[in-house]
C-alpha cells in the first residue's frame, strides 16, 4: 500500500514536471516572439523618427539632401528660385510638423 501511494506520488509529481517543462517551452517561444517583435518595432520607431528629422531639415530649407526632390537652390549654375513651398502638398506637410520646428 505505502509503495503504491509512493509510486503514485511520484508519477503525479513527473507528470507535474513535465507540465512545467511544456508551459515554460511555450512561454520561452512566446517570449522570444514577443522580442522579435518589440526589436522590429524599435527599429521602425528610430528609422521614422530620423525621417522626420530629414523631413524638417529638408522642409525648412536648412539641408540639401541628394535624392528625389524637386528644389532648385538659388544660385547654383545660373538657376531660379523656384518657390517650392506654395505647392499644394508641400503646404500640408508644413501644416503636419508645423508644430514641431
Amino acid at each position: 500500500m505505502i509503495l503504491e501511494t509512493t509510486k503514485l506520488h511520484f508519477d503525479a509529481k513527473c507528470k507535474q514536471n513535465r507540465a512545467q517543462d511544456e508551459l515554460l517551452g511555450h512561454l520561452d517561444a512566446r517570449v522570444e516572439v514577443i522580442d522579435l517583435d518589440l526589436a522590429s518595432l524599435e527599429h521602425s520607431r528610430n528609422l521614422s523618427e530620423l525621417l522626420t528629422v530629414e523631413a524638417r531639415h529638408v522642409l525648412k530649407g536648412s539641408a540639401l539632401v541628394a535624392g528625389d526632390y524637386e528644389m532648385v537652390v538659388h544660385g547654383i549654375y545660373g538657376d531660379d528660385v523656384e518657390v517650392w513651398t506654395v505647392k499644394p502638398v508641400l503646404a500640408y506637410f508644413f501644416h503636419l510638423i508645423g508644430n514641431r520646428f
